[in-house]
């Protein structure tokens, strides 16, 4: 008889960059995959814990290849995140800060720190796991709804997901419980 642990996919964690690590271990993916609603899921073969592919900070941050149904997530730096052309001001970094990250302005770009890895976990899961976790949802369940041709509309129904699998709250019932642990690389 399957259980729901049989849907869990396997997650493999690679060495990040040097000066990276990953605030979202392969520990603690897995320990919240329980809170996580099974169609998120299901037919979910990996998720890649990988070294940054680029020299800037979040491009990407992760990544869906619908054709292996694959989650890529990248490594981030442990210590300071420099965006050389990204403004304090942007979206993007009020995101972070949203998250307790710092943000300082400097020249054209910015700064960005991280006061504790549980907040950089925290945006990770939110902002990056779940939203790759709703693009598979899409291709997974797109006999029952079409997908949508732009890319602009497939990057808005990710986002969508982050809010019906409740990803706040799937993060925070994982914490409460004991299960996350933020001291590893």
């Amino acid at each position: 008889m399957r259980t729901r642990a049989d849907i869990f996919p396997r997650v493999v964690q690679r060495a990040p960059r040097p000066g990276d690590g990953f605030a979202l271990d392969k520990r603690n993916i897995a320990a919240m995959f329980r809170f996580i609603e099974s169609q998120y899921l299901y037919g979910v073969k990996r998720i890649e814990l990988l070294a940054r592919k680029s020299e800037e900070v979040g491009n990407p941050y992760g990544s869906y290849l619908s054709d292996e149904a694959v989650v890529r997530l990248y490594s981030t730096p442990t210590d300071l995140w420099i965006f050389k052309t990204m403004p304090a001001t942007s979206l993007h970094c009020k995101v972070l800060a949203g998250f307790g990250a710092t943000v300082e302005p400097v020249g054209e770009g910015s700064h960005v720190r991280w006061l504790n890895r549980k907040d950089l976990a925290r945006f990770l899961f939110v902002r990056v796991l779940a939203h790759e976790l709703g693009h598979h949802h899409d291709f997974q369940y797109k006999h029952k709804r079409p997908l949508k041709e732009t890319a602009r509309a497939m990057e808005q129904s990710a986002e969508t997901h982050i809010w019906h699998m409740r990803a706040s709250s799937v993060f925070y019932t994982a914490e409460l419980r004991g299960l996350l642990s933020y001291g590893g690389q």
